[in-house]
């Protein structure tokens, strides 16, 4: 996700800084991670995004898809250590990554996604060669 406006229908209007609190309010209501946030199996710092609001995700560059944030999974900045998130709905930058299991992303409604299931799930590929 790239928290900055999106910069063809909102460019300039606001920044990822703009959009991120040290604390948790009425607006900033989303746990928040960036990816130097992470320490070996632990969080660093948690922040707050600006989440709901008119601005975001509705106006962010690149909002990605729901169904990532949602459930279990793994970020881990760039050049840091792993932190585990066991379903407490954490969002983060696009300077991190996340890992989800594939099984976990069967239902979303995203071409790439779909067709990265499709590629590489072993278990539907042998069905359909079958």
């Amino acid at each position: 996700m790239v928290l900055n406006a999106d910069e063809k229908k909102f460019k300039g209007e606001f920044y990822a800084k703009d959009l991120i609190s040290f604390y948790k309010s009425e607006i900033n209501t989303m746990p928040y991670i960036d990816g130097k946030d992470s320490e070996r199996f632990k969080i660093k710092k948690l922040r707050y995004l600006e989440w709901e609001s008119e601005r975001c995700p509705a106006k962010i560059s690149r909002k990605t898809f729901p169904e990532l944030y949602q459930g279990s999974k793994i970020i881990r900045g760039r050049m840091n250590e792993a932190v585990l998130d066991s379903g407490n709905g954490i969002l983060t930058s696009a300077n991190a990554l996340i890992f989800k299991r594939f099984i976990d992303l069967t239902d979303v409604d995203n071409k790439s996604i779909k067709n990265s299931l499709k590629k590489y799930n072993m278990i539907e590929r042998n069905m359909l060669e079958n």
